[in-house]
């Protein structure tokens, strides 16, 4: 029997990932479980020395604001290429996917974290409205300067409900991908109103779950849940093909 995937992503799967799921003989169920919507924003007018990105969303949402003359750190491969795309200057690029390390790499990358007459570094921070706080706090305890700047939402989309609620119900996959908490939670809201809101262990025993990283993973974990794979390369890619070796 053809075993199904779960892909819960806004952006669809690369061709290279999709012709490697046919020669596994595995079906791509996709139901997108994030939308991402754009929000009104003013950038306040000051002196900024660097622009913080940690996702090409961030850049997206944020460009055209023309600021290409702050310098840009980056996390990972697809926010620099986005970065650079939107004419941005990279003076820093973390090669982790999690905020902590991109963090901890960057204030040692900066070292006194004040600008040659003295000043503290001035940091303008474009993000998700439901991004964590921690990066701008661990910022603030370092005396960096930190505007904090929602540029886009992360909402689930109502017409993905009853797919998934039809999904669910009728046990149609075997694997579940997950590649972020918000995603973790629009799912279980989701199964919360389904035939198996009652009997979760057996549900979620009948499931794999695949998580892009350790944030994620602590969401599914918090519901009781077992990840079955979490990704070393906080990435899409890297955990879809992780998965595909491991399998």
């Amino acid at each position: 029997m053809q075993e199904t995937i779960l892909y819960t992503r806004e952006s669809p799967l690369s061709q290279n990932l999709c012709q490697a799921f046919e020669k596994k003989q595995l079906k791509v169920l996709s139901i997108p479980l994030i939308k991402t919507v754009a929000l009104s924003f003013t950038v306040p007018q000051q002196t900024y020395d660097w622009l913080l990105f940690t996702s090409s969303n961030a850049v997206n949402y944020f460009f055209p604001s023309k600021m290409t003359d702050v310098k840009a750190a980056v996390i990972g491969e697809k926010t620099k290429i986005a970065a650079q795309q939107a004419g941005y200057e990279i003076g820093f690029q973390s090669y982790e996917g999690d905020g902590d390390s991109f963090v901890n790499e960057w204030l040692a990358f900066t070292q006194e974290h004040k600008t040659p007459s003295g000043r503290p570094l001035q940091v303008l921070f474009p993000r998700s409205k439901i991004a964590s706080s921690k990066i701008i706090s661990k910022l603030a305890n370092a005396g960096i300067e930190v505007t904090d700047l929602s540029v886009y939402d992360t909402v689930f989309p109502p017409e993905q409900e009853g797919v998934l609620l039809q999904a669910i119900n009728t046990c149609s996959f075997t694997y579940a991908v997950f590649a972020s908490p918000s995603a973790w939670h629009h799912f279980y809201h989701v199964f919360e109103k389904s035939n198996f809101r009652t009997n979760q262990k057996y549900f979620f025993s009948k499931i794999k779950i695949l998580s892009i990283g350790p944030v994620t993973s602590r969401a599914i974990l918090e519901k009781g849940c077992k990840v079955t794979l979490e990704s070393r390369v906080y990435t899409m890619d890297a955990l879809i093909e992780k998965f595909l070796e491991e399998r």
